[in-house]
């Protein structure tokens, strides 16, 4: 759309054209935002997606290794103890 200049300050030209677009530029905001909101979103599903990944790798690990023997485990280098720490740098 285009805005007629009559001859009023800078200013006044800046308004009117502001007023004359203000649909688009409530538009591009908009996209903006939602642009944002949708990064974010995404983010946030990735982050969970890979947090759900490393518990079910924790807990295999750990019902692993607590379905073994001690004899099993100590053939292996591990004491009982010692699973859950295995299991969380497993998941990491």
């Amino acid at each position: 759309m285009k805005t007629e200049h009559t001859g009023a300050g800078p200013q006044d030209f800046i308004q009117s054209a502001y007023t004359n677009n203000r649909a688009a530029v409530e538009a591009n905001l908009l996209i903006l935002m939602a642009s944002a909101l949708s990064g974010r979103l995404q983010a946030w599903r990735r982050a969970k997606s890979e947090r759900r990944a490393a518990q079910t790798t924790f807990k295999k690990v750990r019902d692993e290794l607590n379905g073994m023997t001690d004899r099993d485990l100590a053939d292996i280098g591990i004491k009982r103890g010692m699973i859950d720490a295995i299991a969380r740098e497993a998941a990491v």
